[in-house]
């Protein structure tokens, strides 16, 4: 099979995060998904340190849950629960992946749920926007059924079993759990 070629040649003797930390720009997507995004909430937080994908959150809640200096325990002390939407894009192959968020306390310990589609009927939108940022960049959107099929014979790392394609793509703990 071509692809299983294709993946044990692209892993074996790379260091792929060296060369997303060295070589890539983590804004590459930034401006293209502000197109879609503009005044969204919008919050760049790739870092290749531990993912192979840029990495985009929206502050659905408007409270300001990814800015530099707040913290998620002292906004979750005057909410019940904080929404965000998690957006990956893949630097090894034309995919996206989504995740909506729900963050809130129990015993002063932040929890979060997650989910393939929004908590509530009016962030709906959101797909559409994704939808459309997906298709302007040649993308596709991947389901969570597609990220925790496991890829035959490929393994990452020091791995006991078969990758993930979202292992494979994106990063090595699931987005959608």
């Amino acid at each position: 099979m071509k692809a299983l070629e294709y993946v044990h040649k692209f892993y074996q003797g790379w260091d792929i995060k060296d060369l997303l930390i060295n070589y890539v720009d983590r804004d590459f997507w930034t401006e293209k998904i502000n197109e879609f995004f503009s005044g969204d909430w919008l919050y760049n937080r790739t870092d290749f340190t531990n993912s192979k994908c840029f990495k985009f959150f929206i502050d659905l809640s408007r409270c300001g849950l990814y800015e530099e200096n707040n913290n998620i325990e002292d906004l979750l002390k005057n909410k019940e629960f904080v929404y965000s939407l998690e957006i990956q894009i893949s630097t090894i192959d034309s995919y996206i992946c989504c995740a909506f968020k729900r963050h809130f306390l129990i015993d002063d310990l932040v929890q979060s749920d997650k989910a393939e589609s929004p908590w509530f009927q009016e962030d709906e939108i959101y797909l559409e926007k994704l939808s459309g940022f997906a298709e302007s960049i040649s993308h596709q959107i991947l389901s969570r059924d597609d990220l925790i099929r496991r890829l035959p014979g490929v393994r990452l790392d020091s791995a006991k079993n078969d990758a993930t394609i979202y292992e494979f793509l994106f990063a090595d703990d699931l987005i959608s759990e």
